[in-house]
């Protein structure tokens, strides 16, 4: 059983919950669930329904370890699924359709990982024949993809060459990235010499073109956050990439956060938990994001589904912009000379000040004394962040908190803290609280991060909501029932005990959180 107030928007993204569910049967013996649902096609020649319908194909069912399942919507929301498998002791499908032959790509339910690559093709997207067992394979000896080796993708077919994307990762580890292979015909498959196109980035799944330009919503994380087999591996959440050629991808944008129970809000270990992005389509003008979802139960049957998040514009008009649906109203790089901060900052009343030294960095004035700053030199709304990059923190009594909606007169304020040393892996914690006239209170529970020099952590607050992010990843996200503090401005403070250059910021940041973005029309 699980209680919790539903809070469901996710910056430009509005959740809806699961929208294919795992049955009783998807659970039984893979106690998989549902997952790694193939691109959608919308299209006629409906199977399950009448006229023109949304296709998808999904691992689930009671197999040995999951089979390929159909699924028809007339709106994106509302499938209808098959009742028996399409395509028994197989899974993790993936479909390109060209002309009237649809070419689905799979691996054997029992060697997900490890397992060939094989082909199907069909007219109708239910009865399948099998073309190959072997389109691809692990990489040879110590090839970056001779551990690991799934999620192969066909994405486009350009001047007769197809192209597709796949997941690998190296023997004796699980740090994933993505390879690019291409083929003259869809079933002889090349890998690209100069694989992996992107390093440490895995789970393609969410591609649309716009222009000469192809996006891909796909699965990161931190590698350095976790320990054990799985380092690296999860929380997954969704950053969004960008081609025009399928070997260089750039501009990453971060896109959905495990913001939800149901992907594992406040669970940042490895092994289970995250958001993976499966597809993406536009429906009436607006994007529709399919995603794998896991709540991380830590108990079988730990049960993926499949969720469906909104965006209020089109797919063309999502990628002219961020997706975080922030607005940076304010910056200090800590360039106005030595000494006390801009004109643009304030103390709070009873506290000790932050100061600038040089580099230029911002550290306290005095040991064993909160340095608290509030950013008054500009007006923000009532959903803000603030954000400051790490320079040095060093010995566990080295703090780092940013504020929001905090006040000069007293020292009240929202935070969000980490404590520890950089690079110190796992020792250190982070929390997210109120302070009532300097008295604080956690909300919610503590993680375990590793804070590095150069980390962007930032806090945020809209409506009730705070969340607090490493890299923009999200770190902790809870909601303060009382909603106790309503107005104020974002800040920062700093603290050591030991030696004042042990806690320093190289710049901060500030402005409106949860606005939207200027889409073009």
């Amino acid at each position: 059983w699980r209680g919790y107030s539903a809070i469901q928007q996710d910056g430009i993204w509005q959740k809806q919950g699961t929208v294919i569910p795992a049955l009783a049967a998807d659970i039984v013996s893979g106690v998989l669930g549902i997952y790694q649902l193939s691109n959608i096609l919308f299209e006629g020649n409906a199977q399950l329904l009448s006229g023109t319908v949304y296709k998808a194909w999904f691992t689930g069912g009671s197999g040995a370890a999951g089979d390929i399942f159909y699924a028809e919507s007339l709106d994106g929301i509302s499938w209808t699924r098959k009742t028996v498998a399409v395509i028994a002791n197989f899974a993790n499908p993936f479909v390109i359709k060209v002309a009237s032959t649809y070419y689905l790509y799979c691996q054997p339910s029992n060697a997900q990982g490890s397992g060939n690559i094989a082909l199907y093709t069909s007219t109708d997207g239910i009865i399948w024949a099998q073309q190959s067992t072997t389109i691809l394979s692990l990489g040879a000896g110590a090839a970056w993809d001779a551990g690991v080796i799934f999620d192969f993708q066909p994405v486009a077919i350009i001047a007769g060459i197809w192209y597709a994307l796949y997941t690998g990762g190296a023997t004796g580890g699980v740090t994933l990235s993505t390879g690019l292979a291409t083929s003259p015909d869809g079933l002889v498959w090349t890998k690209y010499s100069g694989n992996p196109v992107i390093p440490n980035v895995a789970n393609c799944g969410a591609i649309a073109k716009v222009g000469s330009t192809w996006y891909m919503w796909t699965g990161a994380n931190q590698p350095n956050q976790f320990v054990g087999a799985y380092n690296g591996f999860r929380p997954f959440e969704i950053v969004r990439y960008q081609t025009t050629d399928f070997i260089a991808w750039t501009n990453p944008v971060h896109s959905a956060h495990h913001s939800q129970m149901y992907e594992a809000l406040n669970y940042n270990r490895a092994g289970a938990g995250g958001a993976f992005p499966n597809s993406i389509i536009d429906v009436g003008g607006k994007a529709y994001l399919y995603i794998q979802e896991n709540p991380a139960d830590g108990v079988t049957p730990n049960v993926q589904q499949i969720s469906l998040a909104i965006a209020p514009v089109s797919i063309a008009q999502l990628v002219t912009q961020n997706e975080d649906a922030t607005h940076q109203i304010a910056s200090d790089p800590f360039t106005s000379g030595a000494g006390n901060l801009s004109a643009n900052w304030t103390g709070v009343t009873g506290q000790s000040a932050a100061k600038i030294v040089a580099g230029p960095y911002a550290e306290p004035t005095a040991l064993s004394n909160v340095a608290v700053e509030v950013y008054t030199g500009a007006s923000f709304g009532a959903g803000q962040y603030s954000e400051a990059t790490i320079h040095t923190m060093a010995g566990t009594t080295s703090i780092l908190t940013l504020s929001v909606r905090a006040s000069t007169a007293a020292f009240t304020e929202y935070e969000g803290t980490i404590g520890g040393a950089t690079g110190a892996l796992g020792v250190n914690g982070a929390t997210v609280g109120k302070r009532i006239a300097g008295v604080f209170t956690q909300i919610g529970p503590s993680v375990g991060i590793t804070p590095q020099v150069g980390d962007v952590i930032r806090m945020a607050v809209v409506g009730s909501v705070l969340s607090l992010y490493q890299n923009q990843f999200l770190l902790l996200q809870v909601q303060d029932l009382a909603n106790s503090i309503s107005s104020g401005n974002p800040g920062f403070w700093v603290y050591n005990d030991t030696a004042l250059v042990d806690t320093q910021i190289s710049s901060w940041a500030g402005g409106n959180a949860g606005v939207s973005s200027p889409y073009p029309a």
